[in-house]
């Protein structure tokens, strides 16, 4: 019988060697009904790799978390304003001038939105706009945490 073995060949380039688990040839206990060798390998399921899944599992939710506040942003004034860590801090940066200073309310300022459109904006308006673009954050933050919640309750792979 005639294999094509190209079919079965696995790319080897940019793999990391480094997150792989080779686990084989178990047996639970079965190797001369030794409860000391099934204690050995659950001990492995659930000390090290069931945890490395769980740790690697919360750092994807983190990714998935940053770039959501990248991709995603918080409607005010028809408009999609940016939500990312560096926009939060100028926005938040502006609204505690703006309050530590005293500046009058009739003060206008203007700010640019995702969509590179400049609001002119009153003091009253960048404080709801700063508290818009919190809310939004603090439900993507919610999403992750409520994922990995869900990743520490786990006791399988899904």
């Amino acid at each position: 019988m005639d294999v094509e073995l190209f079919e079965y060949e696995v790319q080897t380039e940019h793999i990391n060697y480094n997150n792989i688990f080779l686990i084989s040839d178990l047996h639970f206990g079965v190797r001369a009904n030794s409860l000391e060798w099934l204690q050995n390998q659950l001990d492995f399921f659930y000390k090290i790799y069931i945890p490395y899944l769980k740790e690697n599992k919360k750092k994807e939710i983190n990714q998935a978390r940053e770039q959501a506040r990248l991709d995603e942003g918080a409607e005010y004034d028809n408009d999609l304003f940016d939500i990312d860590e560096r926009s939060q801090a100028n926005i938040t940066a502006i609204v505690s001038m703006l309050i530590a200073n005293n500046i009058p309310d009739t003060y206008k300022s203007v700010y640019r939105s995702k969509t590179n459109i400049d609001h002119e904006l009153t003091k009253l308006q960048m404080i709801e706009l700063g508290t818009v673009i919190g809310a939004k954050v603090t439900e993507i933050y919610q999403k992750s945490w409520d994922l990995k919640a869900q990743v520490d309750k786990a006791t399988t792979k899904e």
